[in-house]
């Protein structure tokens, strides 16, 4: 019985030898897939998050220009407000 268990234990060992270096090989290719997954994710959250930035920058340029674009017909506007609130009867004095 003793000499039935060495050769199955060689043979066990060998196997083992042989099959280990596999699936450690395989286990770095999953491992190293999963990284690439992860990296490419975040590169393409990257790209979508500066693009937005972007656009919210041209948003804020386009209403800045705008806005200063109508500013002087603002001011006229709350001038003239001022006035009438101060004088509301200056159209009475005018007569």
């Amino acid at each position: 019985m003793g000499e039935i268990w060495g050769p199955v234990i060689g043979s066990l060992g060998f196997t083992a030898l042989i099959i280990t270096p596999i699936i450690i090989n395989k286990l770095i290719k999953y491992k190293l897939e999963i990284a690439k997954i992860n990296a490419e994710t975040t590169i393409k959250a990257e790209e979508i998050r500066a693009r937005n930035q972007l656009e919210i920058e041209r948003l804020l340029a386009q209403d800045k220009n705008l806005q200063n674009q109508e500013s002087p017909r603002s001011q006229r506007r709350f001038s003239d407000d001022e006035e009438y609130f101060e004088k509301p009867d200056r159209i009475r004095d005018r007569l």
